[in-house]
């Protein structure tokens, strides 16, 4: 679609176009002229989301991202335009005007009486819960405070849909600033409600700071309190535990435990080789003095021990090794003064071992001194051997006294490392809650509204300018620029084939011409001819009958073919044209009917003048013309046409039969051979290409086809196969002929 044909269709319906400008432009003007005068109250209010005066510790960070800043101010103006903020609004405005706030000011609004459906007892009722409200709002919150009534507000056009629609909040520009602004029809409605707005928001935003930190600070402060407890819990179980098993330092004293093991292990070790040494020398002793008695050292040891004093000595002196082996293991090497008393103890032993055990007067003559003294050694180690098995036995019992204490410790170490872990996990959630806790507590001590009035609303003395020739202009444009779009979506679905430019895209065979459309019911072939007509579409058609006969005298052609994809394309016409066209140049010309299917040339047979109905109806304003002039439409009456000697017709009387039926048994060829001996043009009309098949059984006949399309008809998937064969005829299409195109389009 060319921008040329585009601007076709603009001019063609310009003055549909100029048509619907004015009214649109009128309407625009007569409805702002008809509006009452409205005022305008604004005030700007700096937000501080962006440059914030007061305490800047926020809870996820400043504001530095544009996506945060936007969602703020987005966040900031929902809550203004809020349902909870405009009942404010419409509460003040209905205490105004009913007169609750006892100001001395008229109301702004009286509703319509008609349109007020409250009675006097309901409207004192609602005044009373308005004086309620006003005198509670003091002490109570204002977000606790009742709506007012919906029906009520909705007569006065204060209910929340209203003012939500009425009241303009954005924000300015990319500043931090909001600004408030509200039209109405009066001054003061409008000063009222920007400045009442404002003050009850600037309230409730406080209100709801506060309220917000305030419940935070105390929720953090419980969460401390808690992890305090935990921590306090965890900290009095590991000391308990501590105290009870005797743990200063697990690790410090398993480590004395170890050292003390080695010390008494070694010490052990060497009791135990001096009880082997012991031994062996008091077998030793035992034989030698058998030599001379039947009697060892040990019974004489025996007999010793029977001693009630001797045992007892010997008590005390296990006693007292019993108490160095206890201080070793618990690390105090000190024990000279125990050591003191064993050898005092001792050598208390020796003197008791040295008196002689009590012997009888044979075993006195017996034993000489010799062995009298191997016996008292003896005796002297039987002592020394069970004070180092008594030592070796404390030794061994302290040993695995330490050792025990030893895997305690270990059970102790790991029980109190779970602890210690489960306390590090509980310091370390009191240490967060105790550092949201300082934040909170710190936001609220500095905590200051954001919000700060920096264009006080002002009194609008002066209306909005109406701006109505602004207005109107742009409705006027934008009303002829929405016609003309529509025009152009009308023109780009039309699949029409209207003129030759779109014929050439859609159809693609060659165009030898076209026909515009005239808008006579009936046109007098002679008349049209015989004088230049005062209707430019007559002289237009005359010129393209003239341009197609030409088109077929060029190809030296004289048996033609008209022929269409559709039925109602214009056929018939075209032939009566073509010929008359021909005979006007004193041409003889036979016109054949063979369309079997549709005989309307037969009717043109034996006519003293050709009347080619074009089923159009003439216009009404051409009517009124003619009837005027006196000139009907119409032909003379008994009037010979002088063309008409020059054409003869051969008619048919119809049927379903095709051309190739009909002439069975006939040699059409030399029947049209002879015809040609006495015209110069045999014309012929067949059927429809798409319908039937007369065209294809016609073809061998004739020299060339022209074929007729419609501009007013579209080309459709089942036109394609009659196409295919028409750009296959070899070379026997002499054209198409595009019929009744518009003149704008011609």
């Amino acid at each position: 679609m060319d921008l040329w044909y585009l601007f076709n269709i603009l001019w063609r319906k310009r003055w549909l176009i100029v048509l619907v400008t004015v009214l649109t432009a009128a309407s625009t003007w007569i409805f702002l002229g008809s509006k009452a005068e409205s005022y305008k109250a604004r005030a700007v209010i700096s937000t501080g989301i962006i440059e914030y005066k007061g305490l800047t510790l926020q809870k996820e960070g400043s504001f530095v991202q544009q996506f945060q800043i936007e969602s703020s101010f987005n966040n900031l103006i929902e809550q203004m335009k809020s349902r909870s903020t405009l009942n404010l609004l419409t509460q003040r405005l209905l205490e105004h005007d009913l007169g609750v706030d006892n100001a001395a000011e008229p109301p702004f609004r009286q509703p319509d009486p008609g349109e007020f459906p409250f009675p006097q007892s309901e409207i004192d009722s609602i005044v009373q819960k308005l004086k309620t409200n006003l005198s509670d709002s003091i002490n109570e919150p204002l977000t606790n405070q009742p709506p007012p009534s919906q029906k009520l507000a909705e007569a006065f056009g204060y209910d929340y849909q209203t003012l939500s629609e009425d009241l303009k909040i954005q924000r300015v520009g990319e500043s931090d600033l909001v600004s408030v602004e509200y039209e109405a029809e009066n001054p003061r409605l409008a000063h009222f409600v920007v400045k009442t707005f404002v003050e009850e928001f600037f309230k409730l935003y406080e209100e709801d700071i506060f309220y917000e930190e305030n419940v935070a600070l105390k929720f953090h402060e419980e969460q401390l309190k808690k992890r305090r407890a935990e921590l306090d819990s965890i900290v009095q179980v590991i000391n308990d535990y501590k105290k009870q098993n005797d743990l200063i330092d697990p690790n410090a004293q398993r480590g004395s435990i170890v050292s003390h093991l080695k010390e008494l292990e070694s010490d052990l070790e060497d009791q135990r080789k001096t009880a082997t040494a012991l031994k062996a020398q008091i077998d030793i002793l035992n034989r030698k003095v058998q030599q001379y008695t039947r009697y060892t050292g040990d019974d004489y040891a025996d007999q010793l021990f029977l001693s009630e004093d001797f045992n007892r000595i010997d008590q005390q002196i296990k006693s007292l090794q019993d108490k160095i082996i206890e201080r070793k293991a618990h690390g105090n090497r000190n024990t000279r003064d125990l050591e003191a008393q064993i050898d005092e103890l001792r050598r208390k032993q020796a003197n008791y071992i040295a008196q002689g055990v009590p012997l009888n007067s044979e075993l006195r003559q017996r034993v000489n001194e010799q062995v009298r003294s191997w016996i008292m050694e003896t005796v002297e180690k039987k002592l020394d051997l069970e004070l180092a098995n008594a030592a070796i036995d404390s030794y061994e019992a302290e040993i695995q006294r330490q050792r025990q204490k030893f895997d305690k410790l270990l059970q102790d170490d790991s029980y109190l490392a779970g602890l210690q872990e489960e306390k590090d996990r509980v310091e370390k959630e009191y240490l967060r809650v105790r550092s949201d806790y300082d934040a909170t507590r710190l936001r609220a001590e500095g905590l200051k509204n954001p919000l700060a009035l920096v264009e006080p609303v002002e009194f609008p003395y002066e209306p909005e300018p109406s701006k109505r020739a602004l207005f109107t202009l742009f409705a006027g444009v934008a009303g002829g620029t929405l016609t003309a779009v529509l025009l152009f979506l009308l023109a780009f679905i039309d699949n029409t084939l209207q003129n030759a430019w779109r014929f050439s895209q859609i159809v693609g065979l060659p165009l030898i011409g076209q026909v515009p459309k005239v808008h006579e019911p009936v046109l007098e072939l002679h008349q049209l001819f015989a004088k230049e007509m005062p209707e430019k579409e007559l002289e237009m058609l005359k010129e393209s009958v003239r341009k197609l006969r030409s088109a077929i005298e060029n190809q030296g052609v004289h048996q033609v073919l008209f022929t269409s994809l559709k039925e109602g394309e214009g056929k018939t016409f075209l032939t009566l044209m073509t010929a008359y066209a021909l005979a006007l140049k004193e041409k003889k010309v036979l016109v054949l009917d063979t369309n079997f299917r549709n005989n309307d040339l037969s009717a043109y047979k034996d006519q003293n003048t050709l009347l080619l109905k074009t089923n159009e109806s003439l216009p009404l304003w051409k009517r009124i013309k003619r009837t005027l002039k006196g000139k009907a439409a119409g032909h003379t009456v008994g009037w010979q046409d002088p063309v008409l000697k020059n054409i003869h017709f051969i008619g048919n009387k119809g049927g379903d039969k095709s051309p190739s039926e009909v002439f069975a048994n006939r040699d059409f060829a030399a029947i049209l051979k002879q015809y040609r001996k006495h015209y110069d043009y045999v014309l012929m009309e067949a059927a429809s290409v798409n319908d039937y098949s007369d065209a294809g059984e016609l073809l061998p006949y004739v020299e060339k086809v022209v074929a007729v399309f419609s501009a007013e008809k579209s080309i459709g998937l089942n036109d394609k196969d009659a196409l295919d064969w028409m750009k296959q005829m070899d070379g026997k299409l002499l054209g198409c002929v595009l019929n009744m195109v518009e003149r704008n389009n011609a």
